[in-house]
């Protein structure tokens, strides 16, 4: 592991700062987009009492922690999901700089997190993925691919067509199968999106871990409620989870892949 210098990590802190500041934003947008609100206007408020919030006690992380969790004026509970996101957000902003120091690539994955991160939080939460943000970071990511390091153009393009393509094929299936609707056409256009930014080897592997975590999670919660699984599973949390898993450690799960075939199987 590289030795992080005296600057490297002064960078980092204050690339952790900002992603404080960028992660309270990724809170509003996990908030309002699913209602339909506007992200920009009106300011942050109390959704038990609606009261505005006053800048002091919208400091990330801090005024959760001065607050003790309620809000200042009529004491309901603030959800923990708003400092974890800024925290998730903040700590990928310090670790993507140090795996890629200031570059343009760092504003490609970083920009990539943070849209995963709102996938994440809004399907668990809300079940949806809004358009707004699935077309919007297809057309984003596929443009950044004449400037990524990790793809061509391509690559972007096989990604776009193969990671929404498998999902609108798996989809069709079903419904042409069970006559009832088994994947939303949000998951196909978030899995186009991811494969516009990851290219079609890694969008593959994304969609692999996430439908391992999938039904992982499926089968406990069938264990847990005994009475089979009674409610649609968030899948498009579950491909985030694993397009940040393929965004770090793809190319080495991809190695590691290869060489157990190459070594462990007999060869004809």
């Amino acid at each position: 592991m590289p030795i992080i210098g005296e600057g490297e990590l002064l960078i980092a802190l204050i690339l952790f700062g900002y992603g404080l500041i960028v992660g309270s934003f990724l809170n509003v947008c996990i908030y309002r987009l699913p209602r339909g609100k506007s992200i920009i206007s009106p300011s942050s408020s109390c959704p038990n009492c609606n009261k505005p919030i006053p800048w002091y006690d919208n400091i990330p992380l801090l005024s959760y922690v001065l607050l003790r969790g309620r809000c200042r004026f009529c004491g309901s509970p603030i959800s923990y999901i708003y400092p974890l996101v800024e925290f998730i957000t903040a700590f990928f902003f310090s670790i993507t700089y140090l795996w890629h120091g200031l570059s343009l690539q760092l504003l490609i994955d970083l920009l990539f997190i943070c849209l995963l991160i709102l996938f994440l939080f809004i399907d668990l939460f809300h079940q949806i993925l809004p358009n707004s943000l699935t077309i919007s970071g297809l057309i984003v990511g596929f443009g950044f691919s004449f400037f990524n390091k990790r793809i061509n153009w391509w690559e972007s393009l096989a990604g776009i067509l193969l990671g929404g393509g498998i999902l609108l094929g798996i989809s069709l299936f079903y419904y042409y199968v069970k006559k009832i609707e088994g994947m939303g056409m949000g998951d196909v256009k978030m899995m186009a999106m991811v494969g516009a930014f990851l290219g079609w080897k890694l969008g593959l592997l994304t969609i692999i871990l996430g439908s391992f975590l999938g039904a992982l999670i499926g089968i406990l919660s069938i264990i847990k409620s005994k009475e089979g699984l009674m409610k649609r599973l968030p899948f498009g949390t579950f491909l985030s989870l694993a397009a940040l898993i393929s965004l770090f450690f793809g190319q080495q799960l991809i190695y590691y892949y290869q060489w157990l075939i190459s070594n462990l199987l007999p060869v004809p």
